[in-house]
């Protein structure tokens, strides 16, 4: 019995501590949530930085627009951006040319992408103008990263359209690793010589390193980028939702515990 209390305790403050410790080894340094609008009206002029200062400015083509439909998946996410309604090419541009950071190791970017069109190559977030280029793509069926002004294909199929992923390129002492719904797909140990500079985009390619492709069809949810020290970063500090037992379950243990414990003292 007492074996049973201390196990049931163990499980529970485990559980405890992991929620704790979630996404506690990153700093977020920008983040677009798009939570500050209404479902249908258009992005513009400013997409909002909500941990930063760098504000999205529509650049060219038409708006994206606030969308109701989100991931769901645990999150807790109520409106998207959407880039498939009016005619591309959609750009946003970070403003007074500043950029997400001009980090080349222990920093990622990260986004939910439900991708509506399989057509051609698609840049979805992109950090550089024209040097040390880094970024997330979708080419053809399949998501591919950036570094370093190259692409890489780690053969990562999409969902399917029409369908939420959560999609990551992480670097960390030295390794660049894309990663699709918490599950690391491919990683490259290649040197990254050229250091970002000058912009950073979403739904369209920097016009000063074009390749990747043209502009995002699909929708946006919670684009993120941090930075970490290196060797600190878990699997658990995206913004995905961890494999972790439900809280009811953690409950369930910690009062059967209790329970079995106050027979215990009693007997």
């Amino acid at each position: 019995m007492k074996k049973f209390v201390k196990l049931s305790v163990i499980a529970f403050v485990t559980v405890a501590l992991t929620s704790l410790s979630a996404q506690a080894t990153i700093t977020v340094t920008h983040q677009y949530t798009f939570e500050d609008g209404t479902a249908g009206n258009q992005i513009d002029p400013t997409m909002t930085d909500s941990v930063g200062t760098s504000h999205m400015t529509k650049l060219t083509g038409a708006a994206a627009r606030y969308s109701s439909t989100v991931p769901g998946l645990g999150t807790s996410s109520t409106l998207s951006a959407d880039f498939s309604l009016e005619s591309p090419p959609i750009r946003y541009d970070t403003s007074s040319g500043a950029l997400w950071g001009t980090a080349t190791d222990n920093f990622g970017m990260e986004a939910w992408i439900q991708p509506l069109s399989d057509s051609g190559n698609q840049s979805i977030l992109v950090n550089g103008f024209s040097t040390g280029v880094q970024g997330i793509y979708q080419v053809g069926s399949e998501y591919h990263m950036m570094l370093d002004g190259t692409l890489y294909d780690f053969n990562a199929a999409i969902s399917g359209l029409g369908t939420w992923d959560h999609v990551a390129m992480v670097r960390d002492s030295g390794v660049a690793t894309l990663y699709v719904n918490g599950v690391a797909i491919g990683s490259t140990s290649a040197a990254v010589s050229g250091t970002p500079n000058a912009h950073s985009f979403i739904g369209n390619p920097s016009p000063g390193y074009t390749t990747g492709g043209g502009s995002f069809v699909g929708r946006l949810d919670t684009v993120r980028y941090f930075t970490f020290t290196a060797g600190a970063f878990e699997i658990g500090d995206l913004d995905f939702p961890a494999a972790v037992p439900e809280p009811s379950t953690a409950l369930l243990l910690l009062v059967g515990g209790a329970i079995a414990w106050r027979k215990l003292r009693r007997s």
